[in-house]
């Protein structure tokens, strides 16, 4: 018992590390396992992943790769990977398939300005019944909203 109290006691970098490893290690098998959400882990783990893009288009430029990539959410993604939105991991994978110019499309449409430009309940109503409420009036209403979203200006009266 002394050994392993004298052992414990003396505190080295190794065991520093060893002992952070381990409870990183205990926190991500929790995390994984579905008991509990760690947020320190999830914001580590996006941090790392975005540093990682930063890096990768320092190391690689952003030369067009003369690929085509359709990114489409259909049945058999959703088959694949679940319910929209993705794990980060998932969405990383398929980022990695992008190019510069495809890459800030995706942002663009995942951002959280963008979803909100498709919540048509933040227009009044009155507005709402003049564009009418069938699906091409909301259509049109929907796309005013992305028009102005993107700063281009108003739309033609």
């Amino acid at each position: 018992m002394r050994r392993l109290q004298g052992w414990l006691t003396r505190i080295t970098a190794f065991r520093i590390g060893l002992f952070t490893g381990l409870a990183f290690a205990a926190l991500h098998v929790l995390q994984l396992a579905g008991r509990t959400d760690v947020p320190v882990l999830t914001r580590m783990e996006g941090a790392l992943t975005d540093l990682r893009f930063l890096q990768r288009a320092k190391l690689l430029g952003s030369e067009h790769s003369g690929q085509v990539v359709v990114a489409a959410v259909d049945e058999a993604a959703i088959a694949k990977f679940g319910r929209f939105p993705w794990d980060r991991r998932v969405i990383a994978a398929l980022i990695d398939k992008l190019d510069a110019v495809n890459r800030r499309a995706f942002e663009i449409t995942t951002s959280a300005r963008t979803r909100s430009a498709f919540d048509l309940a933040q227009e009044p109503a009155p507005l709402r019944d003049a564009y009418g409420r069938h699906l091409y009036g909301q259509t049109l209403l929907l796309a005013r909203r992305l028009h102005r979203l993107g700063g281009v200006g108003d739309p033609p009266r």
